[in-house]
């Protein structure tokens, strides 16, 4: 069987025990080892695999899956609205453009809202309070994981400071539409969750 290794920072992934499960899930980075239900599982080319066994390291020291905080399979998004505009996340990723809401997965240990909060900050860099959120869709993906969707709806922001830190590889480009534009968009995804928010807020 052949090993699988790559990098995280200065951590190496060696995966030297897996089965294929299925198809590669859409919205999780390749590049990442992620928990299920206590089961560990990666994106490899066009194939889910199922991790059985791995390691870690840094430099020369093993550590320990306990000691690592890894993604779920459950994903948040943010709805941010002000002035009756809809923040979107413009991206060119591997020849593909398209528009997503900001947000991510939530990792090990972290609840829904805390996970909203820092995806939040990473993509943006708005800071967010529990007071600006309020739950607004939760979505099953196909049989596995779950897309949780939040409506945010700050009290000022200061646009100057509004970027994405995490655009360093791709083309990132957080742009504010009207409703009615952003429902325009066919290469936006999720599709139905904009009428879902203009539904909410009407």
């Amino acid at each position: 069987m052949e090993q699988i290794t790559f990098i995280v920072g200065d951590l190496i992934f060696n995966i030297v025990d897996y089965q294929v499960v299925g198809n590669k899930l859409r919205g999780m980075s390749d590049n990442k080892i992620f928990i299920d239900d206590d089961v560990f599982f990666k994106n490899h080319s066009d194939n889910l695999l199922k991790i059985n066994q791995f390691t870690i390291k840094k430099g020369n020291v093993f550590i320990k899956p306990s000691d690592y905080m890894f993604d779920t399979s459950i994903r948040v998004g943010a709805v941010i609205i002000f002035n009756n505009r809809v923040l979107l996340n413009h991206r060119v990723k591997k020849g593909n453009e398209y528009y997503v809401f900001p947000g991510g997965h939530v990792k090990q240990g972290e609840s829904f809202i805390n996970a909203v909060i820092r995806e939040i900050k990473e993509e943006t860099n708005l800071n967010i309070n529990e007071s600006m959120i309020n739950i607004m869709d939760d979505l099953s993906r196909d049989g596995f994981g779950r897309e949780i969707y939040f409506i945010i709806k700050p009290l000022s922001i200061d646009s100057i400071n509004i970027s994405n830190p995490e655009a360093v590889n791709e083309v990132s480009d957080l742009i504010w539409f009207t409703f009615q534009d952003a429902k325009s968009i066919e290469n936006l995804f999720p599709r139905g969750i904009i009428d879902k928010a203009i539904n909410l807020i009407n």
